[in-house]
C-alpha cells in the first residue's frame, strides 16, 4: 500500500469526528490517542476515519520522476574518502606510541577531532 501523508495542519472538525467513530469502534482504548508506537492497522482505521471525515492528504508534487526538485546543496559524501582517511590516522596513531593506554587516548582524540571536521561520521563522535 502507498504511503499516505496528511495535509497540516490537521483539520479539527475531520479529527474530532475521526476520533469519535475510532473510539466507538474501540471502547477498550476508552478515548486515547494512539501513539507513533501504536498499532499500524489501528493508526490505519484511524486516518481512513480522518479521510472519510473530509480530512485531506498532502499531495504529490507535479514533478515528473526523472526530474531533479532541487539540486544537493553540497557534494556527496564519499564513504571511500572517509575511510581511507581514517585508515591514515589509524597507521598515524598506532605508530606513534608502543604504551595501549597512550595509544588508546591518541585514538579517541583522533576520532573526536574526525567527528568535529564532519559530524556526518556519526561512528566518531560515539566511539569518542
Amino acid at each position: 500500500m502507498a504511503s499516505r501523508r496528511l495535509k497540516h495542519p490537521l483539520d479539527p472538525a475531520a479529527n474530532a469526528a475521526a476520533n469519535r467513530t475510532f473510539w466507538a469502534n474501540h471502547p477498550d482504548l476508552k478515548g486515547q490517542r494512539l501513539s507513533p508506537d501504536s498499532d499500524v492497522h489501528l493508526r490505519r482505521e484511524w486516518v481512513d476515519n480522518y479521510l472519510a471525515a473530509g480530512g485531506a492528504l498532502e499531495t504529490e508534487p507535479n514533478t515528473p520522476p526523472a526530474a531533479v526538485a532541487a539540486p544537493c546543496a553540497e557534494p556527496p559524501f564519499d564513504c571511500q574518502d572517509a575511510w581511507s582517511k581514517c585508515e591514515s590516522e589509524a597507521d598515524a596513531i598506532i605508530n606513534k606510541s608502543s604504551d595501549p593506554v597512550q595509544r588508546n587516548k591518541n585514538f579517541n582524540a583522533a576520532y573526536a577531532r574526525m567527528y568535529l571536521e564532519d559530524p556526518k561520521l556519526e561512528w566518531l563522535g560515539a566511539a569518542s
